[in-house]
């Protein structure tokens, strides 16, 4: 999938508009007006890419929790 550089950096920057710096997966899933599958494969993405990171994997009913690590460390003055 070949994504423009600067619409992804604008669309990302839309989707995390007021997100917290921990979050669960059902948090990221229900405050955002897309489908279930988009976020699950945006997500993974951004595993991948290395900007958010997982806190703890799904299990069973308890979704997973991702962080974003250099907003923590923003708002934690690089205490992270």
């Amino acid at each position: 999938m070949r994504i423009h550089i600067q619409h992804w950096v604008f669309t990302t920057q839309r989707l995390f508009y007021h997100m917290p710096g921990v979050f669960t997966s059902t948090e990221f899933y229900q405050s955002r007006a897309i489908p279930r599958k988009s976020v699950e494969r945006i997500l993974g993405q951004l595993r991948e890419s290395a900007i958010i990171r997982v806190l703890s994997e799904k299990e069973g009913r308890k979704p997973a929790m991702y962080i974003f690590p250099r907003l923590l460390a923003i708002t934690e003055e690089g205490r992270l």
